[in-house]
């Protein structure tokens, strides 16, 4: 790191698995020039290229797409990413070694935000109502979806939020038959069984007899290797009986996108996309409409309709009321190479919970 009037030089490497920017200094030496998470910053890199006025959050806090730099979740690592998408490293030309400068523009400008997002939330059981509300276990039912069939959650093996064990116990407590996991590679589930306190017999038990499929998933959701990863699973997982559980880490992002996509291909209507997507945030933050409004509002900006309105493929939450969400859900889900025979399919899947073992 080299400093001059308050500009700092940093040599950059590329984050492999997310595709940003990560930059070298650990969050020590960040916090030693002054940089404070709600800040925002202006960033110029040496082949020209330059960002101003990107907000510094301890969490990926921006809408979609937008610039943002990152120390997430408590990490050493500063990160320069554009928000839930992989090509950062790609579209600014960046090589290893280079640099890039990092100043202040402004402190403090997007402080409400970083406030509003910066959620923490307990890793005692002890401190939720019940095991469903720790594990952000709840069955998915907008639209037509059928009842029972199709479960959402945190994850029943990686153990870094302390959720694994009571989620897999829940697994059997509602009898789930199938894992549909977006967030990990058959060699991540090996890397968590190697673990020293794993303790998941129950999805160990389908991961052993082939009923689980590993998409592998970021949270860019946009990107069309997320669409195509997202349709194999869907093949894959629609020719088994259920009941389906559906996870990424926390069954927060991934699996909100998911689920949002799935219960709006079935007919769902925006109160009831509302109401999942924001369970979630009752479930580990105690946030709801009625007891926080404020943040209610921050999440359901930042997150809800940031997706919503994309999927919709609409500018305004006015949009949302004429917006044909069942048909937009299928155009996404043909962009990721789904054919009508195989959309028709599972949509029978969604709505009757039948394995189509014809496709």
């Amino acid at each position: 790191m080299e400093t001059s009037a308050q500009t700092y030089r940093f040599t950059v490497t590329e984050d492999r698995e997310f595709g940003s920017i990560r930059l070298g200094a650990d969050a020590k030496e960040f916090d030693a020039c002054g940089f404070r998470p709600g800040d925002s910053l202006d960033i110029a890199f040496e082949n020209g290229h330059r960002f101003e006025d990107v907000p510094f959050y301890s969490g990926y806090y921006a809408r979609t797409g937008e610039p943002v730099v990152v120390r997430y979740m408590g990490s050493d690592e500063i990160l320069l990413a554009y928000c839930f998408n992989d090509c950062m490293w790609k579209r600014t030309g960046c090589g290893e070694g280079s640099t890039v400068t990092v100043r202040r523009n402004t402190a403090g400008k997007y402080l409400i935000c970083q406030q509003t997002m910066d959620l923490w939330y307990s890793e005692d059981p002890a401190d939720f109502p019940t095991a469903e509300a720790f594990s952000n276990f709840r069955p998915v039912t907008g639209g037509k979806i059928a009842q029972g069939a199709f479960f959402r959650g945190a994850s029943p093996v990686n153990d870094s939020n302390k959720r694994a064990a009571v989620t897999d116990g829940l697994l059997a407590k509602y009898g789930i038959r199938r894992l549909l996991d977006l967030a990990d590679t058959e060699a991540r589930i090996a890397s968590y069984r190697t673990r020293p306190g794993y303790a998941s017999p129950n999805a160990t038990a389908l991961i052993e007899t082939g009923n689980a499929s590993f998409l592998g998933l970021t949270a860019a959701y946009r990107q069309e290797t997320y669409r195509a990863s997202l349709v194999r699973g869907l093949k894959e997982t629609m020719r088994h009986a259920g009941p389906v559980y559906i996870q990424c880490t926390e069954g927060k992002d991934r699996t909100g996108f998911v689920c949002m996509l799935l219960e709006a291909l079935c007919g769902a209507t925006v109160a009831e996309l509302e109401w999942d997507y924001m369970e979630t945030y009752a479930m580990y933050y105690g946030i709801t409409r009625e007891s926080t409004p404020e943040k209610y509002d921050v999440v359901r900006s930042v997150r809800f309709l940031d997706m919503l309105l994309w999927l919709a493929e609409v500018p305004e939450e006015a949009g949302l009321g004429t917006a044909d969400l069942a048909f937009r859900a299928g155009e996404y889900l043909r962009s990721g190479g789904m054919t009508e025979r195989e959309l028709t399919a599972l949509k029978e899947y969604l709505t009757t919970g039948v394995p189509q073992n014809g496709i």
